[in-house]
C-alpha cells in the first residue's frame, strides 16, 4: 500500500495520524545515491501523476507523485503530492507537508511558493 491509501480524511485521531503519515512518507524516501534506473522510474511515475492530474484522477496522481518522491526525493515532487491532497479535500495532510517543506533549506522562490499555498488552505495562520 502506498502512504496515500493509508490515511483517511475522516480519521478520528486527526493531526496525530496526519503527522505519522507525513513522517512515514518522508522517512521512506531514498536518501542514498540514486541509480539511473530509479531516476527513470521516478520520472515515469511523475509523468503518470501529471496525466492523472490532468484527467482529474487526483488519488492516482497523488499515489504516483508519492512513488516518484520515494525513489527520487525532490521537494517539488512533495509539493505536487501536497497539491493533490488539497484537490482531494484533505488540507490537513497538505498543510503538514507544506510545513515540513518550509522547515527545509529551500531556495527563496520555492519557500515563498509553498508559503503562499499554505496561506490559501490555512488563511488564519
Amino acid at each position: 500500500a502506498t502512504p496515500s491509501s493509508m490515511v483517511s480524511s475522516s480519521s478520528a485521531a486527526g493531526s496525530t495520524n496526519t503527522a505519522r503519515y507525513v513522517d512515514r512518507l518522508i522517512s521512506r524516501a531514498n536518501r542514498g545515491s540514486v541509480s539511473q534506473a530509479d531516476v527513470d522510474k521516478a520520472q515515469a511515475h511523475f509523468e503518470a501523476a501529471r496525466r492523472a492530474n490532468d484527467a482529474k484522477d487526483y488519488q492516482s496522481a497523488c499515489t504516483s507523485f508519492e512513488r516518484a518522491y520515494l525513489l527520487l526525493p525532490k521537494p517539488a515532487t512533495l509539493v505536487s503530492t501536497a497539491n493533490m491532497y488539497v484537490k482531494m479535500g484533505n488540507a490537513s495532510i497538505a498543510a503538514e507537508i507544506y510545513h515540513r517543506l518550509l522547515a527545509e533549506s529551500l531556495p527563496q522562490h520555492m519557500h515563498d511558493f509553498i508559503a503562499d499555498k499554505l496561506r490559501v488552505i490555512q488563511p488564519s495562520e
